[in-house]
């Protein structure tokens, strides 16, 4: 297991990812409500759907972390 300094600089990488997805999917969602063309509206959508699952991957893998320094908060 990776020690306590590693996991909690991997935290700070994931908010900091996480501010940049939610920054992306607030694009899209905007874009879906004020694009004047069809496609770029289609767009959106899918832009929304890919931001949402990498979304998901960073939510799972930032409470794997944070499950692992609350075990070694209980070794210590």
């Amino acid at each position: 297991m990776p020690d306590r300094r590693t996991l909690e600089r991997e935290l700070q990488d994931l908010d900091a990812a996480r501010d940049d997805l939610e920054r992306r999917l607030r694009g899209a969602r905007d874009r879906q409500r004020f694009a004047g063309e069809p496609d770029a509206r289609v767009q959106a959508v899918a832009d929304e759907r890919a931001v949402m699952m990498e979304l998901d991957r960073l939510m799972t893998r930032t409470r794997a972390v944070e499950g692992q320094l609350l075990r070694l908060s209980g070794n210590s």
